[in-house]
């Protein structure tokens, strides 16, 4: 083999080995390209979550809001309570004492509408027992007078 040859060989060789790494390159290439598309993929996947999450930060945000406003309602509710209650419980004995006379007053008027009751029923017997006297009366100047 002369040095020509063995030259040519090395050149072969180096091309073989060339063509190899060419190859290799080509295929890491590839997945490469095939990382880059997934990669591209999963982020348009996170772009959207991202999109999603931001939507529900800002309803959340609205919530907060009005769970703020139905807070400071409801303290405002709260407070008027227990103006109303303290202001009842001032005004509870007046409304006691008041219902205790009123309640007196009516009992003192049903006894008298009982006794004016049983004084009527005793002028109705009284009545029925003079109409009765009259009647009799009645009669006996009937007699006097068919008599005369």
């Amino acid at each position: 083999m002369n040095k020509e040859e063995a030259i040519l060989n090395q050149v072969n060789e180096i091309s073989k080995i060339l063509n190899e790494h060419t190859k290799t390159l080509n295929e890491h290439t590839k997945i490469l390209n095939e990382h880059t598309k997934t990669l591209n993929e999963h982020t348009k996947i996170l772009n959207e979550h991202t999109k999603t999450l931001n939507e529900h930060s800002k309803k959340l945000e609205d919530h907060d809001s009005m769970f703020k406003k139905i807070n400071e309602t409801l303290e405002s509710m709260h407070r008027s309570i227990l103006l109303i209650e303290d202001d009842v419980h001032n005004k509870l004995p007046a409304l006691l004492d008041g219902h205790g006379f009123h309640q007196d007053h009516l009992e003192k008027h049903d006894q008298e509408i009982e006794d004016l009751q049983a004084l009527t029923e005793e002028h109705s017997l009284k009545l029925i027992v003079l109409n009765d006297i009259a009647n009799e009366h009645s009669e006996q100047l009937k007699h006097l007078s068919s008599a005369n």
